[in-house]
Parts: structure tokens; sequence; C-alpha cells
């Protein structure tokens, strides 16, 4: 039988190999197994009065109405840059079923139900019904949040493949190799031998990647696109129809996505990029000075600064960074980028706290003391405040700072969304 690493005996008869220990109190999940005729369908976010949004250049969003059933690129839809359905935001998951988060080569990610498994392949049905196949070699990590209590518990070992094998009284950790997916579930060699881990009994499995790290190739026609509910691929635009837009993923079959299942699509071909897909130059975050609890509260991107989904003026935003009064973050640029875009709120999450927090909000630009945009008073459950067109040219250095606004800074919780740069 061939397999993607030729063995894992090195793993096997080393004592550290084999580190197995409660690391969690998680009960097994009753979840079905791949295939299975039960498991249910997934279901995508109804969409109620939805209508087809797109940014331009200048940063500002409009309605297309009625919204076009058919077009090729972004370009089509006068030039814009992004497109997202209105008024849906990233859907919900309420149908009942168990997805898998799982992260792939080139900052990819997807969430889904396991469908089939053979070899070194998984298939993968995604939100709206879609199916995706990939290969262990773009694997990164696989994780059942709800059998870790969080995708975060998932650690992979300095070397080698994990896998976190759910037992009746907690969680254990064996390292070890990959050998290969089956309907019944992971082959996986380590010290207990080479041995089949049923799927209801995987908790999460990390992959150590082979061989050199892929590079993204980009074109006039790639985008990135925003999964609702989570996750997000890369790939060429070959178009929208009926209800679906179709992605050239990896060269693969084109992949057809119900527009209903997507919460954005935004222009890849270097032209466009996120703040929030770069990491800061300087983070200055925590609590006030002089205060002496010592705790702090580190950014998060592309999640809110308690880690979940970013949620502002009652939607979900799938791009952002979240961050805790007072803090303040820079990022080195190059000089090329010609404007930036976004928006600035306190997370919904304060909305079920007594207190939701007030900040004020600035970005300054190649470390003038005077700010090139401010928010003014923001409080908890208002809506976005919104900025675009905040000119770039020539500037090499942009901070984001958030400051108090009272003393009480309790529920201080600010999203950055949508950071746009664009050239």
């Amino acid at each position: 039988m061939q397999h993607r690493r030729l063995s894992a005996l090195a793993h096997a008869v080393l004592p550290a190999a084999l580190a197995i220990g409660a690391v969690a109190s998680t009960q097994p999940s009753n979840a079905q197994a791949p295939g299975t005729a039960s498991a249910s369908p997934l279901v995508a976010p109804t969409v109620s009065g939805a209508v087809l949004e797109v940014q331009g250049r200048d940063g500002a969003w409009r309605r297309l109405a009625p919204a076009p059933a058919e077009f090729e690129q972004l370009a089509d839809l006068g030039g814009a840059i992004a497109m997202r359905l209105g008024a849906t935001g990233a859907g919900e998951r309420g149908d009942g079923v168990e997805r898998a988060q799982v992260e792939l080569a080139l900052d990819d990610a997807v969430l889904g139900r396991v469908a089939g498994a053979q070899g070194e392949t998984l298939e993968l049905e995604l939100l709206g019904g879609a199916r995706l196949s990939v290969s262990i070699d773009d694997v990164r990590r696989i994780v059942f949040a709800g059998r870790l209590g969080g995708a975060s518990a998932a650690e992979a070992p300095p070397s080698g493949d994990r896998l976190y094998w759910v037992r009746p009284k907690g969680l254990d950790r064996v390292d070890g190799s990959f050998q290969e997916f089956s309907s019944e579930g992971v082959v996986f060699e380590s010290a207990l031998g080479v041995r089949t881990f049923p799927w209801a009994e995987v908790g999460a499995l990390t992959i150590e990647p082979l061989g050199a790290a892929p590079v993204r190739e980009r074109g006039a026609r790639s985008v990135s696109v925003d999964l609702a509910g989570g996750g997000r691929l890369h790939g060429d635009l070959l178009g929208v129809r009926d209800g679906s837009l179709r992605l050239n993923w990896r060269g693969r079959t084109p992949l057809a996505l119900p527009l209903e299942a997507l919460a954005q699509v935004v222009l890849d071909d270097g032209s466009v990029a996120h703040l929030s897909g770069m990491k800061p130059a300087l983070a200055v975050e925590g609590w006030p000075e002089n205060d002496d609890t010592g705790m702090r509260w580190p950014y998060q991107l592309d999640r809110s600064v308690m880690g979940d989904t970013l949620r502002s003026g009652g939607r979900a935003w799938p791009r952002g960074i979240g961050v805790h009064s007072p803090s303040r973050l820079e990022w080195e640029l190059d000089g090329t980028w010609k404007a930036l875009h976004g928006a600035a709120a306190i997370d919904d999450s304060v909305k079920l706290l007594a207190y939701r927090g007030s900040v004020r909000c600035a970005i300054y630009l190649d470390g003038a003391q005077t700010p090139a945009w401010s928010s003014g008073r923001l409080e908890g459950g208002a809506a976005p405040v919104e900025f675009s067109g905040l000119s770039l040219d020539g500037v090499r250095r942009v901070a984001l700072v958030v400051e108090m606004d009272e003393r009480l800074y309790v529920a201080d919780r600010l999203n950055w969304l949508d950071l746009r740069l664009v050239k």
C-alpha cells in the first residue's frame, strides 16, 4: 500500500513520540461516519430579500437592483473590487450537523461535513451543498472543535503528525504519521502500531507539511471567497450564473458555490489586500497605564478579541481585527498602496453585558501627530462608522489606535472591519 510518508517507525520507537495525556474533559460525540445515509444534508442560510452589493475602488458600497443574473468577473460590475449579498452577512449554522474545520495550504480553510474519505483524499460537503475534494498534501489541520472545546486546543507537535483521540474520559494526543483516510476513519501509525481511529473518535488531526511551501499564483480573475459560516478559498473567478459562483480552485473541476453560501468575494489580483492578512510590525495592547491587574487582550486577526466571529451592527464580518482598548497596532507598507477603506464598531457581544463600552478610534500615517481619520465616540450597539478613500499615497506606516472614552473599560471590544488596501 502506497502512503504519503514512507514510514513512521522513527516516531514509533521513541518514547516521546507517543504523548498520551488527558488534555480536555471531553465526551465522545455521536457524529455519523462519513458517507452514511443518515447524515443530514447541509442547509444554506435562508436569504430573505437579499440584494447584491458591490464595492468600488473608491471604497463606496452600492446596491445593484436588479442584480445581474450572470457576469464573468467583478470588473463587469462597474469595476467592482468586492461583492456581497446585502442583509445576509456570514450565514449561521443552525441545522445541527457537526462540521470539521479544515485548514489548507495557501491560507485556505473550509467548514464542512466529511462526506467521503479514501486514501489520501477527503471529500467535504460545504454549506449550501457544494462538494470539495482535498488532498492530504493540502491539509494542515482538521478540527472537530466541539469535541475539543475549541479549535485552538489542537496544537501540532514539533515534527511529524498528531491525532487527538477522543476517549470516554478525556482526550489523548497520539504523535506519529498519517497513513490514509478510509470511510471508517483515519489510519495512523504511532507507538500504538498502525490502527484506524474511527471518525467519531477523531477530535483533530494535524499534518506536517512536506516539501517546499506552495506559492499562490495571481491573475486578473483571482479572487478570495469568504464562505458563509466560516472559511475562505482562493482561486480564479469563472463567472456567476444560475445562482452559483464558479471557481477554478487549484486547477481542478470548477467548484460551484451557491451565492447564498457566500459572505463576500474580493479581488485578489495583487491590487487589493487586507491589513488583517498582514502581521503588525508593532502591537501595544492591554490594560491602561498605572493599572496593576496585568491583564492583556491580544489582538485577533479576522476574529473578535474574544476569539469569536466579528459581529457589529447586527451582522457578521469575515474580515477585520478584534482589539480591546487601549490598543495601538502599526503596519509597515511599501509606499505603493493608494487608499485604505474600512469601518470601526464595538463588537455586538457587549449587548449581553450591563455596560456596553465606549471608545475613540484614530488612524495615524507615517508617525504624524494628527490623525488622518478619527471616529469620535463609539458606543456598543451602534452601527459601524465607515471610512473610505483614506489616502495612502507614498505612506509607509499605518497605525490604528483605540483609546478609552470612559474609565469603565470592561466592554471596550473594538472591531476594525474590512480594512482593505487598494492600489
